[in-house]
């Protein structure tokens, strides 16, 4: 399990295949573990059914060959919106394999 920057006070756990959890480490408070991303129901041993759509989505959207993406980098950031005051958490990941046509990107979630 890793442990993002601090932000106000809160800090966020976080794992490939675990829901992120947001935690006041003062008080020893956590709100409630947010949704999976996308990508992290990939990283799943098992993936729900309902992910097939979605994972066909993500390979066919670039005219790719569909096969099984699997996730080789990841970055995760924790931080609040100047403009509005909410927190917010990204994750930044690249989806492979590429094929010999397609560039690989970078995927924000």
């Amino acid at each position: 399990m890793a442990i993002s920057e601090c932000c106000d006070g809160l800090v966020c756990y976080y794992r490939l295949t675990q829901a992120v959890e947001v935690v006041n480490p003062a008080t020893e408070t956590s709100l409630v573990p947010l949704p999976l991303a996308k990508f992290q129901q990939l990283h799943k041993d098992h993936p729900d059914r309902d992910m097939e759509q979605e994972i066909e989505a993500i390979t066919d959207e670039d005219d790719g060959p569909d096969l099984v993406p699997f996730i080789f980098f990841t970055r995760f950031g924790f931080g609040k919106d100047s403009l509005t005051g909410r927190y917010k958490i990204v994750w930044l990941y690249n989806i492979y394999p590429a094929t010999l046509n397609k560039k690989k990107k970078t995927r924000c979630e």
